[in-house]
């Protein structure tokens, strides 16, 4: 079962497994008759590059969310682009690296964007109708909706307040929002809701050389004014799905001078790791090594953390930096 993986040591996984078949057929017959309703989510902050507010919900409703998927998956996956890399099979952080760096090699320019507080933006009226034109059955659409309504509210702190055309003072009140990150939907539903932008840059702006990881975007071209001229039209069609580019985070680069994309700084021969990325996870290991002494976590923890950190940096130049973490997670040894 999907929804266990990685999760059997969890008691919540373990007591739904220790009455499997009733708890599979009673959720049977709550979808069937349409009164399954999600449970209460969990709700912590994680501070990796910037504060997140992460959402879990109950490994019950864990279950049905990958249900849902099953169904979706099949449907809308033909529709995304080639170049959309997260959170999809066969996809993924390297992948989008590679590609990067590998069109850097071949342009001057590249205009790199994230959007503005995407999972707390985005609008569930605009979301279902974009789930309608593609999926016929009431009774999926239904459960999408039930879905994303059991997370509006919970991400109303991290939104920030917009306006967009044709809006009154108190419209932007009035709507539903926001994807709980954490729920496995609510990564496919960004991929579902940006696929407009997708479509939009490769068909109608014409840009050949586009790709994204989640709500990180980079465009490549020859021309500089070009990739202005574009930054208006992505703003433009953004507005449309009442979505904003991050102001601090979006320019254009001159590719050979190395572009920070997802945690590295990517050059065209080489990547490195950005310096606030190091510093970081330096702190994160002293804070490893305070929790140890205090017997709040084990050496096994340690190997975890590392080992991420190693899976993160692999494909980067950071032969010295590594041997440096190592050095001093050598401390935390038993």
């Amino acid at each position: 079962m999907r929804a266990r993986r990685g999760k059997r040591r969890k008691r919540a996984v373990a007591e739904f497994e220790s009455s499997l078949e009733p708890e599979l057929l009673r959720l049977q017959d709550e979808l069937a008759a349409g009164t399954w309703r999600p449970g209460p989510y969990r709700s912590f902050y994680v501070h990796e590059h910037k504060r997140r507010l992460i959402t879990a919900a109950p490994f019950r409703h864990r279950v049905v969310h990958h249900a849902l998927l099953n169904v979706l998956e099949p449907v809308f996956e033909p529709m995304f682009i080639h170049d959309s890399y997260a959170c999809r099979v066969g996809k993924g952080q390297h992948k989008a690296i590679d590609r990067f760096q590998h069109w850097a090699r071949g342009h001057k320019y590249v205009l790199r964007g994230d959007v503005r507080k995407f999972y707390p933006s985005v609008d569930h009226e605009i979301l279902m109708a974009v789930l309608r034109r593609r999926i016929r059955d009431q009774q999926v659409l239904a459960l999408c909706g039930t879905i994303l309504a059991s997370g509006a509210g919970i991400l109303e702190s991290e939104y920030e307040m917009a306006w967009f055309g044709g809006d009154d003072l108190f419209t932007p009140l009035g709507r539903g929002r926001g994807l709980p990150i954490g729920n496995l939907t609510s990564q496919f539903f960004g991929n579902v809701y940006l696929n407009e932008l997708d479509r939009f840059i490769k068909q109608t702006l014409g840009c050949r050389c586009y790709l994204r990881y989640m709500d990180d975007i980079a465009l490549f071209s020859q021309d500089k004014r070009e990739l202005y001229c574009w930054l208006l039209r992505v703003m433009e069609a953004l507005a449309g799905l009442r979505l904003m580019l991050s102001r601090g985070r979006t320019r254009v680069w001159q590719a050979g001078d190395g572009v920070e994309f997802l945690g590295l700084r990517v050059y065209p021969g080489h990547r490195l790791v950005r310096r606030a990325t190091a510093h970081r996870y330096c702190r994160r290991l002293k804070k490893l090594a305070l929790l140890r002494r205090c017997g709040r976590a084990t050496y096994q923890n340690v190997r975890d953390s590392l080992a991420a950190w190693f899976g993160h940096t692999v494909r980067a130049h950071a032969y010295r930096l590594n041997r440096e973490i190592l050095g001093r997670s050598a401390l935390l040894a038993p």
